[in-house]
Order: C-alpha cells, then sequence, then structure tokens
C-alpha cells in the first residue's frame, strides 16, 4: 500500500526485481490498480471502472522508459461475472486505442501519446 501510495503522488516511477529475465529488449508491465462494479439501485446491471498502469521496461537494465494509464468505465447489463468482465475488458481495451497504447508500444521507446509519459 505504501508503495502504491508513493507511486500515485509521482515519487516513485516504478519497483520491481533486477533483471526482468531473458526475453526481448522491452516488456510492457501492466498493473491493475483500481477495479470496481458496482450494482446499479435501479436495475439488473452493474456500473465498471477501472483503472491500469502499462510501462514500458528496458530489459537490459529494468529502466522505465515510458508509461501508461489506461482507464474506463463500462455498463454492464447483469451483475454476472462474465458480464462484467466481458464488459470491462472491452472498454479497456477502447481506452488502450484512445490513448494510442498499440502504437506506442510498437515503436519501442515509448512516443509521447495522450494519457501516455
Amino acid at each position: 500500500m505504501m508503495v502504491r501510495t508513493l507511486s500515485a503522488t509521482g515519487a516513485l516511477r516504478y519497483v520491481g526485481r533486477r533483471p526482468l529475465g531473458v526475453g526481448g529488449d522491452f516488456a510492457a508491465l501492466t498493473e491493475l490498480t483500481d477495479f470496481q462494479a458496482r450494482a446499479e439501485a435501479a436495475g439488473p446491471g452493474a456500473v465498471i471502472n477501472l483503472r491500469m498502469i502499462v510501462r514500458l521496461v528496458r530489459e537490459r537494465d529494468a529502466t522505465v522508459v515510458s508509461t501508461c494509464t489506461i482507464t474506463a468505465k463500462a455498463q454492464a447489463a447483469t451483475t454476472e461475472s462474465g458480464d462484467i468482465v466481458d464488459q470491462a475488458t472491452h472498454a479497456a481495451r477502447a481506452d488502450a486505442r484512445r490513448v494510442g497504447v498499440p502504437a506506442w508500444l510498437r515503436c519501442g521507446r515509448g512516443a509521447r501519446r495522450s494519457g501516455c509519459r
């Protein structure tokens, strides 16, 4: 909790192990920092909110090259787990496309985009 609080203030960019392992030049690390599904008082559905941080990390020295935050809101027709997960996934993918995460990851250098630094 303390590390998450410091991360939210911008005091820390990333806490992790060194090195990340054998593999490519970069790794995309994700952290789900908020996920809520609240039942609606007026009906059978649920309101979903989520926030995910994506960090592009250079494998060689575990340096964070760039960070991007995905925030999504969605409406599920029911409170069934499958429906909530499907709607949350759809909303997160849409926001990732909106802020340009696929292109951001492909460039390998963390090009600056809306919602990314």
